[in-house]
């Protein structure tokens, strides 16, 4: 079981609260372009060190939390967390984590307004003032009425308290691991999609709707060509390794025309891939900058869910979140799908993801063996 973990705030550092005002203004006067670029470059380098099973990066996630650390931290911060947290391995006491990047990628699209001059990849002083705000984010992913409710009424109450205020930051830190994701994608679509009594099912309930058969139409790329794509993508940047990320930066980068040249998909499918996964730097500011989103803020990912990647330059795109990313492999294809159809119509498909996911759960149960295996009855007649 890993160990647990917790993560390192300005407040027990330097013995006071930040304020959302004071984190506003030290990244206001960042390079937002350069910004986002470098904190996108750090989440994957994040994502890496959790995830990598390359032979060279062992110790992966207390060295880059070192790293990180000792490159975005000034000389003051880094005595103060010797003095704080002494030999403690950075592992469990973390100055980084998923939720805390893409909260500060979310404020650098909104509020930077910094000139060329004001990145924090190239200027020193730009770059502990983001690792400053990294740490004033910590803090106030825990609103003030939600530390007043970890103290108040019973232990019971306190411990439900915690468990509810860890159900979003875990989602976004600890997403579904790889190998499941691959497992349920490949069994759904490979296996119980191919199934007559299913299709004729989904046919016959969900408006004509084939679903594999509509999916290549709609996008001009079959399912399993999806899937090797997202997939494709992850075995490139996971089988990297943190020296070349921390030596060769552009290395978190992804060119579309030399990603996958040994493809069997056409460059029209692998461009339309991209396309369909990213945005502008300038789009994605839009996006963000929208103000009809009634969610906490905090928790506010809408726009890099659904578009994980952004564009550099031309056909070279930065990867906001690996784990945002890594849930296309499963889900990308009904929002894809669903969107490609009227808002009228879109119903159909909601439909048919409930026939598919409970054709999966029966198909799973029914191939279950051994002293934990089960018998699975569905009480809906497939054939009505």
């Amino acid at each position: 079981m890993p160990a647990r973990s917790g993560y390192v705030t300005f407040s027990e550092l330097f013995d006071r609260q930040p304020t959302k005002e004071e984190l506003n203004d030290t990244l206001k006067g960042l390079s937002a372009f350069n910004t986002v670029l470098l904190t996108s470059r750090l989440n994957t380098m994040l994502w890496h060190s959790m995830l990598s099973q390359n032979p060279q990066d062992t110790n992966s996630i207390s060295d880059f939390q070192s790293w990180f650390a000792e490159n975005l931290f000034d000389d003051d911060t880094q005595q103060r967390i010797r003095a704080r947290l002494g030999a403690r391995d950075p592992e469990l006491r973390r100055v980084c984590i998923p939720l805390q990047l893409l909260n500060i990628i979310r404020l650098a699209l909104s509020i930077a307004e910094g000139d060329d001059k004001a990145r924090p990849d190239s200027s020193q002083p730009h770059t502990y003032q983001l690792g400053a705000a990294s740490l004033m984010v910590n803090d106030l992913l825990v609103t003030p009425e939600e530390k007043e409710n970890l103290k108040k009424g019973s232990k019971d109450d306190r411990r439900k308290q915690l468990m509810l205020q860890l159900l979003a930051p875990t989602e976004v830190s600890k997403p579904t691991p790889l190998r499941n994701l691959f497992f349920r994608s490949y069994a759904t679509y490979r296996i119980v999609l191919r199934d007559p009594l299913l299709i004729g099912r989904i046919k016959k309930e969900c408006g004509g709707l084939d679903v594999e058969q509509d999916f290549e139409k709609l996008l001009g790329i079959t399912l399993m060509g999806w899937m090797s794509l997202v997939f494709g993508v992850q075995v490139v940047l996971l089988t990297r390794t943190q020296e070349e990320f921390v030596n060769k930066p552009e290395t978190f980068l992804l060119n579309r025309k030399t990603l996958l040249q040994n493809s069997n998909l056409s460059q029209n499918q692998i461009d339309g891939f991209f396309d369909l996964l990213s945005m502008s730097f300038d789009e994605l500011r839009i996006e963000v900058r929208k103000d009809d989103r009634q969610v906490d803020e905090r928790f506010d990912l809408v726009p890099f869910k659904s578009k994980p990647l952004f564009i550099t330059a031309p056909d070279t795109y930065a990867c906001i979140d690996f784990g945002l990313f890594a849930e296309k492999l499963h889900t990308g294809p009904y929002f894809l799908l669903s969107n490609k159809l009227p808002k009228n119509e879109r119903g159909k498909v909601f439909k048919a993801w409930g026939f598919l996911f409970e054709a999966y759960v029966n198909w799973l149960l029914r191939s279950l063996h051994g002293r934990n295996s089960a018998v699975f009855y569905p009480d809906i007649d497939p054939n009505p």
